[in-house]
């Protein structure tokens, strides 16, 4: 299957769903609501696509909802995910606690041996998770967002551990099960 269909299917979902936004927004909230149509977001861990990294969200017309893409500096590359996040509380203006859950699709294992570049390799696959956003500022367009993702480990990155684990030359291993991510953002 050809890429540009895809794509160009994407970019007329979006426009859809943007310029439907400010009247749900509207029908919500009242005419004099102002209404954010994105977040972007600096930060750490697999949110921002790596150690360090940038998140930009689009919302949806039901503002509980977002849709997001992220990249950033893994050790030995770039790293990357999309997904989608549900707020579990409604965005009211006062809100300064979001809980949130979400799942996305991207770089969520890698593998890195010291000396044994052979080994190092990024791997794609799902992740649900779960966090909080804490917005403060008068209009709590600006916060900061902390999340615990548990990384679903493909079939590739399993062999690669086993083959890891098989090599004598090969020391003391550490898996994380979980993955922790930090940042920061503003609305827009």
């Amino acid at each position: 299957m050809s890429k540009n269909p895809v794509i160009l299917a994407g970019i007329c979902l979006f426009l859809i769903l943007s310029l439907s936004r400010q009247g749900v927004a509207q029908q919500q909230f009242g005419h004099d609501y102002h209404y954010h149509l994105m977040d972007i977001g600096l930060g750490m861990g697999m949110d921002y696509g790596g150690l360090v990294g940038a998140k930009l969200a689009f919302y949806m017309p039901f503002r509980q909802i977002s849709v997001f893409g992220a990249g950033g500096l893994q050790l030995f590359g770039i790293g990357w995910n999309v997904g989608t996040t549900f707020r579990l509380l409604s965005m009211k203006k006062s809100r300064t606690f979001r809980p949130n859950i979400k799942i996305m699709y991207g770089i969520n294992r890698s593998t890195y041996v010291d000396g044994a570049s052979e080994y190092n390799a990024m791997f794609t696959g799902w992740t649900p998770g779960i966090g909080a956003e804490f917005r403060f500022g008068k209009k709590r367009a600006s916060g900061f967002d902390v999340d615990l993702n548990v990384p679903i480990g493909s079939d590739k990155f399993k062999n690669q551990i086993n083959m890891i684990e098989s090599d004598p030359q090969v020391g003391t291993m550490i898996q994380m099960p979980v993955a922790i991510s930090i940042g920061y953002h503003r609305e827009f």
